[in-house]
């Protein structure tokens, strides 16, 4: 029972560590209001090395990530991109801490959200941690009745850009 109980404790710490921050999460004007529960949900996902289709199945099919001006589509792409710079193995974790969220377009079958960020991308191994100010622009779907598609693991992520200097310029947190 105690080998059951410290085991629990040990992967609520790793969650814990690895969690993203949106205390500081400030909705503009025409942020919906799930849009904060959206993301604390999302981001785990993101966070963890070890994700694969959870994390690919909150995209829509043909959706694209934008990480240092390089676009990958489709779920292998955007997987492979992902555990390039958090491997599986472990050894790199990151956090996302988001401020500010403000609408940054919409159409009629999609709404763009711009969110303030600080990426913190921590080596365990070198025991360093490295901050990047910028932006995450992500355009995520709409239903058929035209209202923002906010259901989990429910492939709404049509575009997501990783607005970031290439440079570390914020001091680490965590």
């Amino acid at each position: 029972m105690q080998t059951t109980s410290i085991l629990c404790a040990l992967v609520a710490f790793s969650t814990a560590v690895t969690a993203a921050d949106l205390s500081g999460f400030k909705a503009g004007a025409g942020v919906e209001p799930k849009l904060k529960a959206f993301l604390t949900t999302y981001f785990p996902f993101s966070e963890d090395p070890k994700s694969t289709t959870t994390w690919t199945n909150w995209w829509a099919e043909t959706g694209t990530l934008t990480f240092r001006g390089v676009e990958y589509t489709g779920a292998a792409n955007r997987l492979a991109v992902k555990q390039s710079i958090l491997p599986p193995a472990g050894g790199i974790t990151w956090n996302h801490i988001i401020t500010d969220v403000v609408v940054s377009g919409e159409t009629a079958t999609s709404k763009t959200y711009t969110e303030s960020a600080v990426i913190e991308i921590r080596n365990t191994t070198a025991k360093t941690c490295s901050g990047f100010k910028g932006n995450v622009i992500a355009g995520i779907k709409k239903d058929a009745a035209g209202k923002v598609d906010l259901t989990l693991h429910g492939g709404n992520y049509l575009t997501y850009v990783l607005d970031l200097p290439r440079t570390p310029n914020s001091a680490c947190t965590y």
